[in-house]
């Protein structure tokens, strides 16, 4: 899952290169911080999880 969001973020910043150029780059930091918020928010709700003995 995390994979996924991954790709669709590079995928976004590759059309926002290509389509925008220098003009997107303010977008692609303000969503860099979106999906940094994201990942963060993911890691903080899978610490709270019991960790898993199995392996």
């Amino acid at each position: 899952m995390l994979y996924a969001a991954v790709l669709m973020f590079l995928i976004v910043v590759a059309l926002a290169a290509v389509f925008g150029g220098v003009a997107a780059l303010p977008a692609v930091f303000v969503l860099l911080i979106f999906a940094a918020a994201i990942y963060l928010m993911i890691n903080s709700r899978n610490l709270r999880r019991p960790p898993d003995t199995r392996a």
